[in-house]
Order: C-alpha cells, then sequence, then structure tokens
C-alpha cells in the first residue's frame, strides 16, 4: 500500500477505474466485510441510481481512484461512516477516503458560482471550479483549527462538550479567525473556553479531519495562571487528568489521541 498522492486532470473515468461511493458521510461497499470498500466504474449500475459526475481524487497504487455522491443506494450494500474508516488501522485507504468526502462535498457546493450565479466547471489545469462568466475560481476548501493539550504537573486538561456528554472527554480546540496566526488563535481558544493563561507553545503535528474540511494544527502547551473557568455554552465539564486517572478519550488514530498522549510523557519537549 501507498499513501494517496495528489493528481489533477479531467480524463473521465474508465470502465476499470476504481470508484469510491459516498452516501452522504458514508462510504458504500458491496459487504460488510471489505477492508477497503470500492467500485469499478463499470461496476456502478448495481447501485440502481444514478450517481453524480465522477471526480478525481489522488492516485492510489499506481491507479486514479475517482468518487461519486449517490443518494440512495440498494439496501442489501454496505455503509460504513467516515469514522469506521479512519479508526479501521488502515491510515492509507483512510487518507484516500477522507480526500474523497472532501472533495465531494467540494463538489456539491460549488456548481453554480457565488460571486454571480452562474453554472461553473472544473477546471482543466488545476483542481479548481471555473466560472466562464466572471472568471472567478473555486479551490478546495480548508479551515483550519488548533487543538490544544494544556499540560500543568503531570496532568493534561480534558474537556467534554455538550454534544459528546457522558461519551468522552477531549481537548480544546477551535477555529482559526481571519487575521490571526496558529498560535494567536490557541491563546484565544484556551482563554475563551477555560478561563485559562498558557505558555511554551510547542507545535507538535496536524491531521486532515473530513468533517467536513478542517486542517486541525496540534499544540502541547503549559498552564500559566488562572482559574478554570468554562464556556457554559461550548463546554458540559473539564477537569485535570494524569495517566493513572485518564477517562475515556479519542483513540491514537486521532489527532486528539495522540497529543494527550504526548502531553502526558515525561519527555516531550521537557
Amino acid at each position: 500500500m501507498s499513501r494517496p498522492l495528489p493528481v489533477w486532470h479531467l480524463t473521465p473515468p474508465t470502465a476499470a477505474s476504481r470508484m469510491l461511493v459516498f452516501s452522504g458521510n458514508e462510504l458504500i461497499g458491496a459487504d460488510a466485510t471489505s477492508a477497503e470498500p470500492m467500485f469499478r466504474y463499470a461496476d456502478l449500475t448495481r447501485l440502481g441510481t444514478q450517481p453524480l459526475e465522477p471526480i478525481l481524487v489522488a492516485r492510489w497504487n499506481d491507479e486514479d481512484v475517482y468518487a461519486v455522491a449517490l443518494a440512495e443506494p440498494p439496501a442489501e450494500f454496505s455503509r460504513r461512516g467516515l469514522h469506521s474508516v479512519l479508526s479501521a488501522g488502515q491510515p492509507d485507504f483512510a487518507a484516500l477516503a477522507s480526500t474523497a468526502l472532501q472533495l465531494l462535498h467540494w463538489q456539491r457546493d460549488n456548481r453554480f458560482c457565488g460571486r454571480c450565479g452562474a453554472a461553473t466547471r472544473l477546471h482543466a489545469k488545476e483542481r479548481a471550479f471555473f466560472c466562464d462568466s466572471c472568471q472567478h475560481r473555486f479551490f478546495p476548501r480548508l479551515s483550519p483549527c488548533v487543538i490544544v493539550a494544556i499540560r500543568r504537573r503531570g496532568q493534561v486538561l480534558l474537556a467534554q462538550s455538550h454534544f459528546s456528554a457522558g461519551k468522552f472527554y477531549s481537548l480544546i480546540a477551535g477555529f482559526v479567525e481571519p487575521g490571526e496566526s496558529a498560535e494567536e488563535a490557541v491563546h484565544r481558544e484556551v482563554l475563551e473556553e477555560t478561563g485559562l493563561s498558557v505558555t511554551n507553545l510547542r507545535y507538535v503535528e496536524s491531521q486532515s479531519w473530513a468533517f467536513p474540511h478542517q486542517l486541525m494544527l496540534g499544540y502541547v502547551v503549559d498552564y500559566l495562571d488562572g482559574d478554570l473557568v468554562l464556556e457554559q455554552e461550548e463546554l458540559a465539564t473539564a477537569d485535570w487528568f494524569d495517566e493513572q486517572t485518564l477517562p475515556t478519550v479519542p483513540g491514537r488514530w486521532t489527532i486528539a489521541g495522540r497529543l494527550i498522549q504526548a502531553a502526558l510523557s515525561r519527555d516531550l519537549l521537557e
């Protein structure tokens, strides 16, 4: 296996081209046992409904892979949410599926020009939708977000949002605002959501997060001062935890899970 490589051209799929098929945010497969649910383009007639125009996703294992969206496939076909795909331990296929879903969202949202209202078409030389009427280009959308592990005396701050209450704890996170640097967003989000000030910002890693188009930028920081005062509309609860008292948290396939482990590691950037 290999990582999917960005590629762009307007050559349509052939009968043998590999296809990722989505219905909403769910990946469709011929059966529930397939670890990498894909179809050949010639097999799409089995799905019984007319898909939208295929879109090129990436070059993967020496083949161009395309994606299509269906309104409602037949009941006998399997469905897998993207979270299930990402957590299945196959990072290369997960990256391919994640890219496909982001591009299908982009295709859905840019069929008409947001500037003049005319129909758009795919650009021949770069991954963009193009408006012939006003010459505007629409590139795939990426929304940068920061996600922050806050350390204090061998503990990490974990919170539950109202959405996840009763399920798991995770980290403070939020979108980078226009005009902000990622580091400024770290300070602002932490202060807004917890009332805390932090220091010693250390960038650790990033992760594409196709829900629907975030790019997560992961930081480990140190507590500086302040009392824990939660932003009530965002967070249900928050507390400090060490390795022995760690609650249910996101898995290691997520940037949140890896940052939590990094923050509790004694040898991380001391």
